[in-house]
């Protein structure tokens, strides 16, 4: 609690570049899908840590999130294929066992080889160690900290509390508003209101223990977790259909009939999906907030 905004910030930023750089040492070792997945979290949550803290901060964040951009853009076909693999064809395959999906197997482990392939490249490339070292030396050395816009050098000396409580109305006022017409969103409302919901979440992550109210907290970050997992459901049904084919590059016909055999099969339970997500949010936009 004794830490200012600008304090906050910085060890925020350093445990989520600290989490990527962990991650991608593992994925050099073993290709496991966790350790993907936490890399990429990971570069959620720094991203995330410079959307929140924004109002400390200038443009010269700018570079910083465009690399962070580029190296989850990087790792997208190998976590989707991963998902997929996981949530509909292996369950498939043991549910109904039929040899006409053992082509499509054979097609989605050698397009995700290819696809963790590009994922390993990105990682060994020079200009991944120029993002690690180039984002560590902006959070302590960087611009930001020594702008001398008045407004934001105020801001970067607030106690944390103060910033996190502001910080945290704000993202949350955006959630609620953006699941007012919850029913009517398309398919990209939906995405744009999942991604609200994952910042608020991790913001809650980053000043979870500032204020007196654990139990409150709890059921907070509880229903945000249960919500996100909601909507990251729909999300990955929404992969499926429209990014598989093509990151597997189903090109027969045969196997791509027997991919969109299981697509359809997962879309069946699209309106349970959209039922659950509906009241997870309720439940959500029912939880007091714990920073008042």
């Amino acid at each position: 609690r004794a830490l200012s905004a600008e304090a906050a910030l910085r060890r925020t930023a350093l445990a989520a570049l600290g989490q990527v750089s962990a991650n991608a040492e593992l994925l050099r070792r073993v290709r496991r899908p966790e350790a993907l997945h936490q890399l990429r979290v990971g570069l959620r949550r720094l991203r995330a840590a410079l959307s929140v803290f924004a109002p400390l901060l200038g443009q010269d964040a700018a570079p910083v999130i465009a690399e962070l951009k580029w190296l989850a853009h990087e790792t997208d076909a190998a976590r989707d294929l991963d998902v997929f693999i996981r949530d509909v064809f292996h369950p498939a395959a043991l549910e109904t066992p039929d040899p006409d999906l053992a082509p499509l197997g054979l097609r989605l482990l050698a397009a995700r080889s290819g696809a963790y392939r590009r994922a390993m490249t990105a990682i060994d490339w020079p200009r991944y160690a120029a993002l690690m070292f180039e984002t560590l030396v902006w959070i302590e050395t960087g611009a930001w900290r020594a702008d001398p816009d008045p407004v934001r050098a105020w801001r970067r000396q607030r106690p944390v509390a103060e910033f996190a409580a502001e910080a945290l109305e704000r993202l949350n006022r955006r959630v609620r508003r953006g699941g007012r017409r919850l029913d009517q969103l398309d398919v990209a409302g939906r995405h744009r209101l999942r991604i609200r919901v994952k910042r608020l979440r991790y913001a809650a992550e980053f000043f979870a223990g500032l204020f007196d109210h654990p139990r409150r907290e709890r059921r907070f970050l509880k229903a945000l977790e249960t919500t996100q997992d909601a909507f990251g459901a729909l999300n990955d049904l929404a992969v499926a259909r429209d990014r598989i084919p093509a990151e597997a590059r189903l090109t027969s016909p045969e196997i791509a009939f027997a991919a969109g055999r299981l697509i359809g099969r997962r879309e069946q339970s699209a309106a349970v999906l959209h039922a659950a997500s509906s009241r997870a949010f309720a439940r959500l936009a029912r939880a007091r907030s714990f920073w008042r």
